[in-house]
Parts: C-alpha cells; structure tokens; sequence
C-alpha cells in the first residue's frame, strides 16, 4: 500500500531556523511515483494514492464502522444494532448526510433524551 502513496511532497521544506508561517504546498510528483502493480483489500492495480482510499472507502467494513462511530458520537457509546443497522442502510445507499440524520432523528433511541449526548 505504501507504494501507492510515493511521489506525494511538499513544495518547500521546513527553513533551517523557522520562525512564523512558512508558504508550502502538497504536490505530487509523477516521476516519483512507483506506478508498479500493486496488491490491496483483495484488489489488484496500479494504484495510487486515491485509488486506495476509494478501496477503503468502498469497502463493507467501512460504512459499518462509519455507522457506529455516528452513533456513537450523537447518541451512545453503547451500540443499539436496530439503529446502527438503519444509519448503515443509508450510508450503503450512498443517501445524503442529511437524509441520513433526519432520518435519525426517527429511531427512538436517538429520539430519547436520555441517549443523546449534551
């Protein structure tokens, strides 16, 4: 997987004595990229960077786990399945966030009071 990330840089390096901001931007270098073939999640290819987190991104575990972390932080750290299995329903069908959390605001147990977080 690393190698999907080579070429990536900054324009600038940290000047010998820094003091206050500094102009740098993130580039990418072609040139010093390794463009060979690479192996992840199962999925073979010339990757680069992007390629990969559109690998994770598309992966199952990925909406489940974007599911509880949003529970989580809206409502409880204990997981309720029933609801975490709704909020994983609209992450699959790639919904809009905010479909998705009116929708939440549906599911009883984000609807009690004494589960949302203050």
């Amino acid at each position: 997987m690393c190698g999907a990330f080579t070429g990536w840089t900054k324009s600038q390096t940290i000047p010998r004595y820094p003091t206050g901001f500094y102009n740098s931007e993130f580039i990418y270098r072609e040139e010093d990229h390794d463009d060979g073939i690479k192996t992840f999640l199962g999925e073979t290819g010339r990757f680069n960077g992007k390629d990969i987190i559109d690998i994770i991104v598309r992966h199952p575990a990925t909406a489940k786990f974007v599911a509880k972390e949003i529970y989580a932080f809206f409502v409880s750290d204990d997981p309720d399945e029933s609801a975490i299995k709704i909020l994983l329903m609209f992450i699959l069908s790639q919904s809009t966030l905010f479909l998705m959390f009116y929708s939440s605001c549906l599911i009883s147990s984000f609807s009690k009071n004494q589960c949302l977080r203050k």
